[in-house]
């Protein structure tokens, strides 16, 4: 199947609700459960393209979603200066591909947090494997850093 959704990721705070309602009018025709996942998952890579891309790379921020295979597929690219960036992502996502208890992490990640004072939660990319139940894999070329979500359709 074509994508469903592929699109340029503005620079905007507000594309985030629109690409959460955008999923889940796109996918009407699966049970509500995984359509709030995929809806949250796609607003998840896409505010952490806005907030840690960057606005200046040569390549806009993207997302498409599409449904093949029997799985349903997130994946959001932007442009990354970073290497500390790409390294701590790349770390996170290695971990929860390994993780034999996603749940666990995502526990640990939260209860981190509280006790931190430190800005922002850091748990998107958690909640991506945890509470949406999608698996999580990167790929990183010529500065562009790509997250791929994917969960089956049962």
């Amino acid at each position: 199947m074509p994508k469903i959704i592929d699109l340029e990721i503005p620079k905007s705070w507000d594309f985030v609700r629109h690409i959460r309602a955008k999923v889940e009018d796109e996918l009407a025709d699966l049970p509500i459960g995984l359509r709030y996942a995929a809806g949250m998952v796609a607003s998840e890579l896409a505010g952490n393209a806005i907030k840690y891309g960057d606005p200046n790379g040569p390549v806009p921020a993207h997302l498409s979603c599409e449904i093949a295979d029997k799985k349903i597929v997130i994946e959001v690219s932007n442009y990354v200066k970073s290497q500390e960036l790409v390294q701590e992502v790349r770390s996170r996502v290695d971990q929860m591909s390994s993780a034999e208890d996603v749940e666990a992490l995502f526990i640990k990640r939260l209860i981190s947090f509280l006790n931190e004072t430190a800005q922002g939660s850091q748990l998107g990319l958690y909640r991506i494997g945890y509470e949406g139940g999608f698996n999580l894999n990167s790929s990183y070329q010529d500065s562009i850093l790509t997250l791929r979500a994917t969960r089956g359709i049962s």
